[in-house]
């Protein structure tokens, strides 16, 4: 039976708590309380043409060096939805980091996501996350992007989904129910979860077994962790030893390792990710190349273990507190039993389906949206120069009281008949993006964290640690609980 190291668990716990960051220097939400009271200057980001009647868009550079990082990285979507509150839809941060405009609320974000005149491209992505993904699919734009997802679309579909499907629930059956602590609340529910997707997607994404090259999978595994984090960098030089350093050396080894395993797979048979797209093509015959399929796997990899660690752990978390919801949820699961979680099994596990839909409005697991103008054009009536990054953030749209009466109470029966607040608007939620760029991998990813919440259900009570537990979260890239997030499991049986 899996057991905790006291030693192991006090100095993570140390490290958590005393490791410098902004979100937990001491005074640091006095600070944050202060900044969020302070009217700093505004200035015009830039002149409209003469006569165009397009409005300025105002802002300001916060503090010196640092701008608004504390309230972004501390507040996240409630920081936001102050700057809604205060300044309307179009807010600019004259960041030191990035300079962007913040488009705010449903009605901007269906201008950014639907792009009806290809004025944004995805190069607002680059300067945060470029040199780690590079040509990833959501770095790609217009119909350069479009030829690789009609390529990439074929290793999504619902006959391929069925045999990831497979692979997912023999490695979560596997993981919870020999590697998770049971009976201690000292247990940490992010690491593990975070472990458990990783699990998952050297699987179904590189084809390792279980257990099997455990020393190169734990290799690709942290480098995978140090590219990932490597995007929230305040420091972004490629000098060692930074973050950014760190990521850019992640991403070599990487490189090498892919390329290795697609010259592997090239002309083999298989059932993972990688294999699959080696050998997809689309209608016209059309097929990636070597590096078309490294880039896309160090990207897919990322974008599916965090997104999936996220809303797990995120349901978790709730199911704990409203165990009401967790019996609901349970007994449906119950019915479902020990079988084979399927597709079809999992598509009638429909709480789950309004618990998971709750907790990503709650905490979403992709905060923003980043795009840059390819020319001059405006938004909402505003004025954008050519090469502006602009920001939507459907976090924050999650959280408007227009939609969500008492946004931040736990509530899954907003996404049922008569309710639907999530219907009142096409962008009131959308937490899987929109238009062109709408996650390719969604339904991959809702069956992964179902059959991750079936097969806990099936085997575990999930409490909290004590009444009146609550968690915060860390904004500071991907939404992550900042003491890693404490769930005793208890046994069922």
């Amino acid at each position: 039976m899996a057991t905790i190291s006291t030693p192991e668990y006090l100095l993570d716990k140390a490290k958590r708590r005393f490791t410098p960051s902004i979100t937990n220097f001491p005074g640091m939400g006095a600070l944050e309380r202060r900044l969020l009271q302070t009217d700093f200057p505004q200035k015009p980001m830039a002149t409209p043409p003469p006569g165009s009647d397009l409005k300025t868009i105002m802002g300001d550079a916060g503090l010196p060096v640092v701008g608004h990082m504390v309230e972004m990285f501390r507040g996240g979507p409630d920081y936001l939805l102050h700057l809604y509150r205060k300044y309307g839809p179009l807010y600019y941060a004259d960041s030191p980091a990035l300079a962007a405009v913040a488009a705010l609320g449903p009605d901007a974000a269906q201008a950014v996501y639907s792009n009806r005149n290809k004025d944004f491209s995805q190069q607002g992505w680059v300067p945060v996350i470029g040199p780690f993904f590079h040509r990833g699919l959501m770095l790609l734009d217009f119909d350069e992007h479009m030829y690789h997802r009609r390529i990439m679309q074929e290793a999504f579909v619902r006959t391929r989904l069925v045999g990831y499907q497979e692979q997912v629930d023999q490695v979560v059956t596997q993981v919870i129910a020999n590697d998770w602590v049971t009976n201690d609340s000292r247990f940490l529910m992010y690491p593990a979860m975070k472990e458990l997707t990783l699990d998952i997607a050297s699987m179904v994404f590189m084809g390792h077994e279980p257990g099997s090259d455990h020393e190169l999978v734990t290799k690709v595994n942290k480098a995978f962790t140090t590219t990932t984090r490597a995007g929230n960098a305040i420091i972004r030089t490629g000098v060692p030893p930074f973050t950014w350093w760190r990521g850019l050396k992640a991403r070599e080894l990487l490189e090498d390792y892919f390329r290795a395993r697609v010259a592997e797979r090239r002309g083999k048979e298989g059932s993972d990710l990688l294999t699959v797209l080696c050998q997809t093509e689309d209608e016209d015959g059309n097929k990636f190349s070597d590096d078309d399929i490294v880039n896309h796997m160090i990207f897919l990899m990322m974008a599916a273990h965090d997104t999936s660690t996220s809303t797990a752990t995120t349901m978790i978390y709730h199911l704990a507190k409203n165990p009401e919801w967790q019996e609901r949820c349970r007994d449906e699961s119950d019915r479902l039993g020990d079988g084979p979680a399927d597709i079809e099994s999992l598509d009638k596990l429909e709480s789950l389906d309004l618990v998971m839909n709750e907790s990503i409005r709650l905490v979403t697991p992709v905060q923003w949206a980043m795009r840059q103008t390819v020319r001059d054009t405006e938004l909402l009536g505003h004025y954008l120069p050519k090469g502006t990054n602009v920001i939507a953030y459907p976090g924050m749209n999650h959280r408007l009281e227009e939609f969500y009466p008492d946004p931040m109470k736990f509530d899954p029966l907003r996404f049922t008949e008569p309710r639907n607040e999530h219907k009142q608007h096409r962008y009131a939620f959308s937490p899987f993006g929109g238009g062109a760029h709408k996650c390719i991998g969604m339904a991959f990813g809702q069956f992964e964290v179902k059959t991750i919440l079936h097969r806990l259900l099936r085997k575990y009570r999930l409490e909290l640690p004590h009444s009146g537990y609550t968690t915060e979260w860390d904004y500071g890239g991907m939404p992550v609980p900042k003491d890693g997030m404490h769930i005793v499991l208890r046994p069922l049986r």
